[in-house]
């Protein structure tokens, strides 16, 4: 802008820069809000001395931008005259660079100015012949890149370190200790139940870490209670809690008793099992045994003595077997207790072939 008058160019210009929250990109623009001086005829103006001087380097500057814009429409020219005049080398971006422009042209509806507007309205068209193909300007912001690179060095080198089994000796910097406690108070007051602790693979910041965090603990008046949730911690001990909570530990002691019952029977019951098993295959050999006898007896004489004999014997053995198993059962029956009754009654309830059994036993008692 020209101090010393007021008949001239006005460019005012604005830098954008933009960058994304952790993001090392960064985005830079510039806006050219352009005011040029309308050319003037001298000879119609009759203008002089400072005023004519004024007007012939507007008029000027005004040409040396046309030019420009000439041979910026015709793609085979190789120079473009940017330096020929100051407002042309301020305009470079806006005109032939990485840009999109917009012009606005003014004319005067006098028709002694016809002229002029003519020549402006050429001017605009050939700006109008300018093509650009606009992208982002898009740059790595240098100094997160700095601290990125320093990060990935730090942890490729805790690597190596845990790798190759390296101990280190020094004591940490009071830098390094301050950063590390900004790290655990950060830690500590995010919300996020998936915020992580990342402190590298050096056991120097690991157990300093762990000693802060215990320092902080100790520093309570009541650390075992801090490890309780606040609901827990924030109750009081009232009457009715206390009575409600021994009436749960009794509830919880007659249970114990009631399955430390139930199983003291579940084991006399397969023993009992175990025992008529027993029995039972007793039993069979001893028929097997008299079946033997009967062949051999009717192989040597076929006396039918000695088959009534053996006949015998079988149903007394027969018999016998039924009478060992028939009051054992009748008198387990009369001799279970309340508790064992009951699991009986259940036990029939709960069976599969409950329901047919009753059907059966009704069908038997209408006989």
């Amino acid at each position: 802008m020209n101090q010393a008058s007021t008949r001239s160019h006005c460019i005012f210009t604005i830098h954008i820069s933009s960058k994304e929250p952790g993001s090392a990109t960064i985005r830079r623009s510039k806006l050219h809000l352009v005011d040029l001086a309308g050319s003037e005829r001298v000879a119609k103006t009759g203008v002089g001395g400072q005023l004519l001087t004024e007007a012939k380097y507007i008029n000027l500057s005004l040409l040396y931008l046309e030019q420009v814009i000439i041979a910026l429409a015709e793609k085979h020219r190789s120079h473009i005259p940017y330096r020929n005049s100051m407002m042309t080398s301020v305009l470079r971006d806006s005109l032939g660079g990485n840009c999109m422009t917009t012009m606005i042209a003014t004319l005067s509806l006098d028709k002694r100015n016809i002229d002029e507007s003519i020549s402006t309205c050429r001017f605009a068209q050939r700006v109008a012949l300018i093509k650009n193909e606009a992208v982002l300007n898009e740059e790595i912001d240098p100094r997160l890149m700095i601290i990125h690179l320093k990060k990935v060095i730090q942890e490729l080198k805790d690597e190596l370190a845990m790798v190759t089994g390296e101990q280190r000796t020094e004591e940490l910097m009071p830098e390094e200790l301050l950063e590390l406690d900004k790290l655990i108070k950060r830690f500590l007051e995010d919300p996020d139940p998936e915020s992580t602790l990342d402190v590298g693979a050096d056991m120097r910041k690991i157990k300093h870490c762990f000693n802060y965090i215990k320092q902080l603990i100790n520093r309570t008046n009541i650390p075992d209670r801090s490890l309780l949730s606040p609901d827990i911690t924030g109750a009081e001990d009232t009457p009715e809690k206390k009575e409600e909570l021994k009436k749960l530990k009794d509830l919880l002691h007659q249970r114990d008793n009631e399955i430390n019952i139930l199983v003291n029977m579940l084991k006399k019951e397969k023993k009992k099992a175990q025992d008529a098993l027993f029995q039972l295959s007793a039993g069979s050999s001893g028929l097997a045994v008299s079946k033997s006898s009967l062949s051999i007896s009717f192989e040597e004489g076929h006396r039918p003595s000695a088959c009534i004999n053996v006949k015998n014997s079988q149903d007394f053995s027969s018999s016998a077997h039924r009478a060992a198993f028939l009051p054992r059962r009748a008198g387990s029956r009369g001799e279970m207790s309340l508790g064992r009754q009951e699991a009986f009654e259940i036990f029939k309830r709960d069976h599969v072939d409950s329901v047919t059994i009753e059907d059966n036993k009704q069908l038997l008692k209408q006989r």
